[in-house]
């Protein structure tokens, strides 16, 4: 009888973890650990010594460690560095280092920071796929200091981001003005997680260089759902990246209207809450605020102005004017149409008793004026805009292309428009971008092979040529500039 080999699995054994402790050279006693298994944390143990500590590694004469050291070694070299960074502390206790001697953040030094916890969060890995280019993108740093100044964001004032991604906003919003409270909410469960450890990160570096902020928090949900209203109506700034919502925007009009008065609300559509309570302006923007354009995306800022809302809907009383009674009127006081009765008992009395008989009180109204409804224009006919006939071969006009193409009713302007897109060198590849995640497609192929893999089922909707007039004026220019002699756009 033969017997079958059976083949056993040999037990996995977990290998020992590395740990390597970091003392600050910022902060006396204060220290991070960094995981040295984790090639992310390693690479941000690496990032944090050659970057931040050049000047600590150039004045104790170490050399800087490198990402291929073996751990052990990695382990030995922060060990030496630590030894070197205690005598420093006891030897020159009041040694500047430039903005790390203050307590509060610069934008470069937050900058360092933030670069540092997103390498050992591994926030990396977010980017691609459905999620765009990087997490629905993110405005730049110097974007949101531009920003918070522009606003006067103060310690007594409370901020929320709602879509925050991995956090970056919130945590520069409670670094540069120590805020009561920046939170950030996201419903994307992977995306949170690295949120998370994100933020763990961020608050340990805050401590390691020094530098105070105010309380952050992430959450974990919908906005939309009502359990989650009281976080954005408590608010006194609130910021939306809008543009990835589309579908909620109705929701969230809603939800402003429940904030408080002075509210003010930053997001990139102001449509979002064009109602009659509110105020709009255009903010700031710095050059390149944004990690998923290529040129710098518009900021609105909307306040909740409650007193407009009330005035506006404050009913019309009639305004009356009661005259008091004679019984009424004090003994100083002469009733109307009545002569004063002392002159009666002189008998030189020159004048002649009034033989009026005293009238009644009477009361005034007044009446506002009925405000004349305006007449109603009669809308007018669409005006037609000048086309060539179907089946008309219809030249390119630019002087280095050679195309003609045939007018159909079925196509109409649109293979016209796509056409004169090739000679825009680049001007207009914005109006690609996608409307899901906002990730930069770039042409109109890859916009619809992005739909096609990311967003199947959903349809693409948004870039019509009334969209395109409207983001880019300038394109009616361009596009007469290669088919104006035979086609109005």
């Amino acid at each position: 009888m033969s017997s079958q080999s059976t083949t056993i699995a040999a037990p996995i054994v977990p290998l020992p973890l590395v740990v390597a402790r970091l003392y600050s050279v910022y902060v006396k006693g204060e220290y991070m650990d960094f995981l040295l298994n984790d090639d992310h944390q390693k690479s941000g143990l690496v990032l944090l010594i050659t970057s931040q500590m050049a000047p600590v590694l150039h004045i104790l004469g170490l050399e800087a460690p490198s990402l291929n050291m073996p751990s052990r070694d990695l382990v030995d070299s922060v060990n030496d560095l630590n030894t070197l960074v205690s005598d420093f502390h006891r030897n020159a206790p009041n040694y500047s280092f430039g903005d790390f001697s203050l307590d509060y953040c610069t934008t470069d030094t937050l900058l360092a920071i933030l670069e540092i916890s997103k390498r050992c969060a591994d926030v990396g890995s977010l980017r691609g796929g459905a999620t765009g280019a990087k997490v629905f993108g993110n405005l730049s740093v110097r974007q949101i200091a531009v920003t918070c100044g522009e606003l006067n964001i103060g310690e007594k004032d409370r901020f929320i981001d709602i879509g925050c991604g991995y956090g970056q906003l919130m945590c520069t919003v409670a670094a540069l003005t120590q805020a009561e409270m920046s939170t950030g909410i996201e419903y994307q469960k992977h995306i949170y997680d690295a949120g998370v450890l994100h933020l763990q990160f961020f608050k340990n570096l805050m401590k390691f260089f020094g530098k105070r902020h105010g309380n952050i928090k992430i959450e974990y949900g919908d906005v939309t759902e009502e359990k989650n209203h009281s976080m954005v109506t408590s608010s006194t700034f609130i910021f939306a990246n809008n543009i990835a919502f589309r579908d909620l925007n109705d929701q969230l009009k809603k939800i402003f209207l429940n904030c408080r008065n002075s509210t003010q609300i930053v997001n990139e559509l102001f449509k979002i809450c064009k109602v009659r309570s509110v105020k709009e302006k255009q903010l700031e923007v710095v050059k390149k605020n944004t990690d998923w354009k290529t040129k710098s995306t518009v900021l609105y800022l909307i306040t909740i102005n409650r007193k407009v809302l009330e005035k506006e809907n404050e009913p019309v009383e009639k305004m009356e004017y009661e005259e008091a009674a004679s019984g009424n009127v004090q003994n100083n006081t002469v009733p109307m149409d009545v002569v004063y009765r002392g002159n009666e008992k002189k008998k030189d009395d020159c004048g002649r008793k009034s033989t009026r008989i005293a009238r009644r009180p009477f009361s005034v109204k007044y009446k506002t004026q009925k405000v004349q409804k305006s007449k109603r224009i009669p809308p007018q006919k669409p005006i037609k805009l000048r086309k060539p006939a179907c089946e008309t071969m219809v030249p390119c006009q630019n002087e280095c292309c050679i195309t003609k193409m045939k007018f159909s009713k079925k196509a109409g302007r649109y293979q016209f428009v796509l056409h004169a897109f090739i000679h825009s060198e680049n001007q207009f590849d914005t109006f690609w971008d996608c409307n899901v995640c906002g990730f930069r497609c770039g042409s109109f192929q890859r916009c619809r092979d992005h739909y096609k893999n990311h967003h199947r089922g959903t349809l693409r909707t948004g870039y019509n040529i009334s969209r395109l007039l409207q983001t880019f004026p300038k394109y009616k220019d361009h596009f007469a500039a290669c088919f104006g002699d035979h086609i109005e756009l």
